[in-house]
Order: C-alpha cells, then structure tokens, then sequence
C-alpha cells in the first residue's frame, strides 16, 4: 500500500515525457473538439489510483502541472487527502472481498 502511495507522489510530481504522454480524463476532456470516446477509453486505461487523483483534483479544479505549482501545504494536503481516499477505497474493497477482518470488535 505504501509503495502504490509513494509512487502515486512521484508520478504526480515528475515532469518526464512518459508521463505528460499518457494523459488523464480532466486533461483530456479539457482540449477543445476532443473525441467523447477516446476520452472515455483514456479514462478506462487508468488505474483505480490514477481515477481517485483524477476525481480529486478535479474536485478542486486542478491538473497535476496546477498542484505542482501549488505551496508546499497545500500540496501536501491534497496529497493527504488523496492518500485517505485510496486508503478508504482500498479497505472497502478488501472488506468486500471478506479479505480485511476489524479486530477491534
């Protein structure tokens, strides 16, 4: 879980061509006289991580290029408010699969 977070961090800040060429759906629905399809195969191909940072900064009207010019706190709360969510949805997901047990019951 915490590798899938780290490299989530990194992805978010690095600035290499790989990363810039695979676009996100806000990215993407963002350009003028884009294809709805395209857009929404692009949006198939990422990963539930990718979909919950995507969502979230959405939520706050950002691209991953706003949140890098962004102070260092509100990075990081965006980051922890992204870091929450995949955790959320990770353990609702391992709840569902009756894999995650609340021992505090």
């Amino acid at each position: 879980m915490s590798d899938i977070l780290s490299a989530l961090g990194q992805s978010l800040y690095t600035k290499s061509s790989a990363s810039t060429s695979k676009s996100t759906f806000s990215a993407s629905a963002t350009k003028s006289g884009s294809d709805p399809i395209s857009d929404f195969l692009a949006y198939q191909k990422l990963t539930p991580q990718e979909k919950i940072v995507d969502s979230i900064l959405k939520k706050h009207g950002l691209t991953k290029e706003d949140l890098a010019k962004l102070s260092p706190e509100d990075q990081k709360k965006i980051m922890d408010e992204i870091k929450s969510e995949i955790e959320t949805q990770t353990k609702k997901q391992l709840a569902e699969k009756g894999i995650l047990v609340d021992m505090s019951a």
